[in-house]
């Protein structure tokens, strides 16, 4: 059996520009090298800096390294094994025929009897083997069989990483209950406000607020450290590349009927997956797909917000504006009033918007006092209720102008008119075009 390698996919990917080489994750890789760690996993969605780490990682040892970067046409069982036994071959030279030998005669079928023989050949060599984008492996039993082989009989000084977006399907809970499996996932690769103030150098107080408007995702992070000349916070205000980047990966594949049903909840995403029928389309079981960008609380969803930017924009962009104005009319049915308010004016359904905004205000306006929208009933600025955005962007105090919306005559405290020669103004009008508009950023 003749199988073509291609030899580019044993090359370590070069140091990304910005490049922080993050010393605690290497540290803390190392430990899968320690005797008795059988496999090192690092798991983690598009952007999230697993193969840059994993390259800085393999440059910081001095064990004799295997890298296979995978692709789709490696879910072949046969294919995936003769590059790993060329590329094995390639590193130790001595290294026998029969592994080669059991796979051509055995072909893919015979992964496990192919991968044991190699064990036995590699002794005690403290060879490390990376799988990167490990995703592409597929679950083909034949497969599957030869990692767990591979994986349980590796020589104890060497190392086996598997690192994608999803890992294969493995037996691997035997091995976390005895303490033989090491684990990366979003979480642990997510850049902290000191590695971003390392990375992007314009002090603690704008890494803090990088971290948080990014949640440390990695690629935006180095997008806006990328932008650093004109300010890392102005760069992600003109994220275009950013979102076309995410267009990319999540618009196509398995998940793009998940992110499409999970668009509209941008904009309210304190409400639950049923609110716009994701779970129709396995968002409750196939959620930890977007691990890092998405995650169900008690709360409702916590949507990363350069995420939940793009998902606002691009439903802003795709749908027709009759559909849009239904879905928001409907999350506004459900939400609080402060988001509610933000989800009526994109609906261009200003007389609803004024309505609640009316009642919400009533205990302030008792009170003879000015009130600003973020002090209504449900108003959170930030994540929580992202519509408050769009409202807090008037930027006038409302209390005095309630008095001018259609309808009223003025307030409990008789304060209409003399609140409107305050200058207390009412919501513009945008009406039904507003819904089109480009999205504010939250917040």
């Amino acid at each position: 059996m003749s199988l073509q390698i291609i030899w580019r996919k044993f090359l370590v990917p070069g140091p990304a520009q910005p490049h922080l080489t993050r010393g605690r994750l290497i540290e803390h890789m190392a430990a899968g090298r320690a005797p008795g760690c059988r496999l090192t996993v690092v798991r983690g969605g598009p952007g999230t800096g697993k193969t840059t780490l994993l390259a800085d990682y393999t440059r910081s040892i001095e064990s004799p390294l295997l890298w296979l970067g995978l692709a789709p046409g490696d879910r072949d069982p046969a294919a995936m094994a003769a590059h790993v036994l060329a590329g094995v071959a390639d590193r130790v030279p001595d290294l026998s025929a029969q592994p080669r030998a059991i796979l051509d005669s055995l072909g893919r079928s015979g992964l496990q009897a192919t991968f044991g023989a190699l064990c036995d050949e590699l002794g005690d060599r403290p060879l490390v083997l990376v799988f990167d984008d490990a995703q592409h492996l597929g679950s083909d039993p034949d497969t599957l069989g030869g990692l767990e082989t591979l994986v349980r009989y590796f020589p104890d000084p060497g190392q086996v990483i598997l690192a994608g977006r999803g890992i294969p399907e493995i037996r691997m809970a035997d091995l976390r209950l005895r303490g033989e499996l090491l684990e990366l996932d979003e979480e642990d690769l997510a850049f902290r406000p000191e590695e971003i103030d390392a990375l992007v150098g314009f002090g603690p107080d704008v890494a803090r607020d990088l971290c948080e408007r990014t949640r440390g995702w990695a690629a935006g992070v180095a997008f806006a450290a990328r932008g650093a000349d004109r300010g890392p916070l102005q760069a992600l205000d003109h994220p275009e590349a950013l979102h076309a980047y995410l267009g990319e990966e999540f618009l196509s594949g398995d998940l793009a009927p998940l992110v499409q049903a999970l668009m509209p909840l941008a904009f309210a995403p304190h409400l639950a997956l049923s609110a716009t029928g994701a779970e129709a389309v396995g968002g409750a079981r196939r959620l930890a797909a977007l691990r890092g960008f998405v995650r169900q609380t008690d709360a409702g969803l916590e949507i990363n917000p350069l995420f939940r930017e793009w998902l606002q924009r691009e439903f802003v962009a795709t749908r027709p504006l009759a559909e849009q104005a239904t879905v928001f009319r409907a999350l506004a049915d459900r939400a609080e009033p402060g988001a509610a308010i933000g989800l009526l004016l994109r609906a261009g359904d200003v007389a609803e918007a004024q309505r609640i905004l009316v009642e919400a205000f009533q205990p302030f306006l008792r009170d003879g006092r000015e009130a600003t929208v973020a002090e209504a009933p449900g108003c959170v600025p930030g994540a929580t209720a992202p519509g408050v955005g769009v409202v807090a962007g008037h930027r006038g105090r409302v209390a005095a102008a309630v008095g001018e919306l259609p309808g009223r005559g003025g307030t409990p405290g008789g304060r209409g008119a003399a609140g409107a020669r305050r200058g207390g103004r009412r919501l513009p009008d945008h009406g039904p075009g507003f819904a089109g508009g480009r999205p504010r950023r939250p917040g």
